[in-house]
């Protein structure tokens, strides 16, 4: 309901359109070029403190800010204007990619020890 200074009071309604957030999506591949499930995937962005310390998977990375690749090595991630890229790790190894690089066909491929 609505209520005005002259009292006078009526039902509102609002249209909304919502869009989705764009997104960034692509394959995470071992140094074989096999699909790598449940590699920890994330958008290298100056707030998203991704530490890995020498492990195999983020540590102290905000939970929203970090995915799992599916069966197939498949990630989908919410794009960020500030994004430098994106990272990678699994006990595969680590890898990355810039911005410059991103494509409609985004593949990801991990190396052994992060090299």
């Amino acid at each position: 309901m609505f209520s005005s200074r002259k009292g006078d009071v009526g039902d509102v309604a609002y249209d909304l359109e919502l869009k989705p957030a764009p997104q960034v999506e692509g394959t995470i591949v071992d140094s074989a070029g096999r699909p790598v499930a449940g590699a920890q995937v994330a958008l290298k962005i100056p707030s998203s403190k991704l530490v890995l310390s020498g492990q195999t998977s983020f540590s102290r990375a905000q939970k929203e800010a970090v995915r799992l690749t599916d069966a197939q090595g498949k990630f989908r991630l919410n794009n960020d204007p500030s994004a430098q890229g994106i990272v990678a790790v699994h006990t595969e190894g680590f890898g990355e990619i810039g911005t410059n690089e991103w494509s409609t066909n985004l593949t990801i491929r991990l190396n052994p020890g992060g090299n």
